[in-house]
């Protein structure tokens, strides 16, 4: 059964440790959603992560279909993300906020902050994603994470 907001590989989303290109397909709930660059490096020497923002519609989305995906493509280089570490682990979490307000450095410390409570476990690094901007703060399904597996 396909888990409605989960980036999959199978589904377009990958990393290739050669080329050094990471490439995600975000299933959102609205049309008017869209990616706001730049992707933002969240990682630790412990794991990799980063943060993409998604801008046009904060409306809660939970019972919502998904009518489209965002194709992001980025090279690991222009965000300083260490493709050695991206091959040594073979996962990558990604982090989504939805907010029209311009991202900020509070809140992207809030992310790396998950991140390094996380130490190297990336199933808990998503858990905690979501628990912090799923119940406490009641945002849209879009801020939600998943790990993709890469290509080494």
């Amino acid at each position: 059964m396909k888990k409605r907001y989960r980036l999959r590989k199978k589904d377009g989303n990958y990393f290739s440790g050669s080329a050094k290109t990471i490439f995600l397909k975000i299933p959102v709930t609205s049309e008017t959603l869209k990616f706001e660059e730049p992707v933002v490096n969240i990682s630790t020497s412990l794991m990799n992560a980063v943060l993409v923002k998604l801008i046009g519609d904060e409306s809660p989305t939970l019972p919502q279909p998904v009518v489209k995906e965002i194709s992001i493509k980025f090279k690991s280089e222009d965000i300083k993300l260490i493709p050695k570490n991206l091959k040594r682990d073979g996962f990558l979490v990604v982090a989504i906020y939805n907010d029209s307000n311009q991202l900020d450095t509070e809140t992207i410390e809030i992310f790396k902050q998950i991140i390094i409570d996380s130490e190297s476990d990336y199933i808990e690094a998503v858990s905690r994603l979501r628990q912090k901007f799923e119940v406490k703060i009641k945002k849209p399904k879009e801020n939600d994470g998943d790990v993709i597996g890469g290509n080494a």
